[in-house]
């Protein structure tokens, strides 16, 4: 009985002797997985690319109600413009196809230049898909392996949550916070490469270790130095550029708060993504600053912020026309679908549109009400987004009450095309774009082609500030008229309360931020992420914001309504 005893203690020891090196060659294995990674991937070449046009009869070039449109072979895009034959240019869009990361197709502003006799060239600047993902790894007090996703183009972590990491071998698990799989992943070790596979996003990506110096996407810039004032670059823009003090603002204000930005913290889901911040007052830039890699030549989306973009087509459009106004009936004008009206959609007019007060079962914060924006581009039954709209059940009279309806919104870009004759992206580029030097955008089109007039225009953020300038300037761009100034007094005035009382005009939200013993009136444009104009008339000032807190509206609306105030409004001195 003893001998097995002390056989029992000795096997006893051995087993924990074993399992504690087991347990050690767990945790070094998993050690190796500690740190940063890192990719990113391009989808679309980003060099511009040369087009030369040389028709052989109808087959590449046609003439379609005066338009000059070609396509060429494979999906790899199209042409949509019209022939200036004072120069013999041909001016329109550039329209792409969608791709892996972009749902829809894209419009951009291209010029073909004569080269001869039925010979035309331009150069195509193809929109760039990029997707970066970074994880970082690390271990917590309990010895635990924890993980973080960020992704500074989507936001992917907030909707991808991972939480603990557990490898086996050449396998890697990453699990979310109740131990279900989020995310599947391969080891290299011999090459140091884990690959995480995102089939939802573009395919797999292989990760590589990363610091400071080779995540631009995951830190705000990649040098540490401290932060010293610019004045903003003068670019053939429109924009005149000043300092600080010259417009009557405190330059160590705003450097405080640019340190602030690059002083952030990423490592946490609630980590801000602000990747843009311009001001101007008096009509002059004063600040232009650019983080996570995005720099002023960038486009970036705007999501619904682009929203009151559309309200000031359609102010322009009914300057242009002497037989709609705000309380014209909507159906009539969609008279091609030939929808029945009856005594409650005949009361729906453009005001209830412009000031979220429809009355359709439309709203962007319940996705079971059938005319949700997520709900309503999913759907494939119905591609004409117009008739979706226009055949949703009224919940409520139209004018009676307001709810978020991004659909409603597009609709307003059927109207401005019914009224008009033009395709929404011509109108835009003819009206806005180029009396406002706007070389460079891309108009998201509806799955007919048309454009999508609820959100998502993507713009270089110092032509994004240029639409608060104007609401700012009475309706002038650097003196020229853009839209008429009664229609900014029309858009900033109280219209609809959605998430407050009186907090929504024409396409615009209202409120008040605190300034220095009282507080201030400001008019804005927001988009998800936290893309972000706000115009401070009684301060004559404007700032923009973009970035990329997605499916984060704590984060980002903060931006507005602390940081702002806390930093920017202080640093005006008279």
């Amino acid at each position: 009985m003893v001998r097995i005893q002390v056989n029992l203690t000795v096997c006893a020891v051995i087993f924990l002797h074993l399992t504690a090196v087991a347990l050690a060659a767990e945790v070094e294995s998993e050690d190796k997985l500690l740190g940063l990674w890192g990719a990113e991937k391009a989808f679309l070449p980003a060099a511009e690319v040369l087009v030369l046009v040389e028709p052989e009869g109808d087959r590449l070039l046609a003439r379609v109600a005066g338009e000059f449109r070609f396509e060429l072979p494979f999906g790899q895009g199209s042409f949509r413009g019209t022939h200036n034959r004072s120069n013999d240019e041909v001016v329109g869009h550039w329209i792409s196809e969608p791709g892996d990361l972009v749902y829809s197709a894209l419009a951009a502003p291209l010029t073909l230049h004569a080269l001869g006799e039925q010979r035309w060239q331009g150069v195509v600047r193809p929109f760039e898909q990029r997707f970066s993902v970074y994880i970082l790894i690390e271990r917590d007090e309990d010895g635990v392996l924890r993980a973080l996703l960020r992704n500074p183009e989507r936001n992917q972590g907030v909707f991808t949550r991972v939480h603990n990491v557990v490898r086996e071998g050449v396998e890697v698990r990453f699990l979310d916070a109740d131990a279900n799989l989020a995310l599947e992943a391969s080891y290299n070790e011999e090459h140091g490469v884990l690959t995480v596979a995102m089939p939802w996003r573009g395919g797999s990506y292989d990760l590589t270790r990363r610091d400071r110096s080779s995540a631009p996407g995951f830190y705000p810039r990649r040098d540490t130095d401290a932060y010293r004032y610019q004045m903003p670059s003068v670019l053939p823009d429109g924009w005149l550029v000043a300092t600080p003090d010259s417009v009557g603002m405190d330059e160590a204000r705003l450097t405080e708060f640019v340190q602030s930005v690059l002083d952030t913290q990423t490592t946490t889901l609630r980590t801000p993504y602000i990747h843009s911040v311009l001001v101007a007052r008096h009509g002059k830039l004063v600040l232009d600053e650019y983080f996570y890699g995005h720099h002023s030549g960038r486009t970036h989306d705007l999501r619904s912020a682009s929203k009151s973009v559309t309200g000031l087509m359609v102010g322009r459009m009914l300057s242009e026309s002497h037989s709609i106004g705000v309380e014209s009936p909507v159906y009539p004008m969609f008279k091609g679908m030939k929808i029945p009206v009856d005594e409650r959609t005949s009361g729906l007019h453009v005001s209830h549109l412009l000031s979220m007060r429809s009355g359709f079962s439309c709203d962007d914060n319940d996705y079971e009400t059938p005319g949700n924006e997520d709900r309503m581009q999913e759907q494939s039954e119905q591609p004409d987004w117009y008739r979706y709209t226009l055949t949703l059940p009224l919940v409520a009279e139209p004018g009676e009450s307001a709810v978020y309806c991004s659909a409603a919104i597009n609709l307003l870009g059927g109207v401005v095309s019914e009224a008009t004759g033009m395709w929404l992206p011509e109108f835009f580029r003819t009206r806005f774009a180029v009396p406002m030097q706007i070389e460079h955008y891309y108009y998201n089109l509806d799955p007919l082609g048309r454009g999508y007039a609820g959100g998502g225009i993507q713009m270089r953020p110092r032509d994004f500030l240029k639409f608060a300038q104007i609401m700012l300037d009475e309706g002038r761009w650097q003196g020229q008229r853009i839209i008429p100034g009664d229609w900014v007094g029309q858009s900033f005035a109280p219209h609809a309360s959605i998430y407050s009382e009186n907090d929504y005009g024409y396409t615009w939200w209202r409120g008040q931020l605190p300034y220095r013993k009282g507080t201030v009136d400001i008019y804005s444009a927001t988009g998800n992420g936290g893309q972000l104009l706000v115009i401070v008339p009684d301060l004559d000032l404007v700032v923009a914001f973009n970035g990329g807190n997605y499916g984060d509206f704590r984060t980002w609306v903060a931006w507005r309504d602390a940081l702002l105030p806390e930093y920017i409004l202080w640093a005006i001195e008279d």
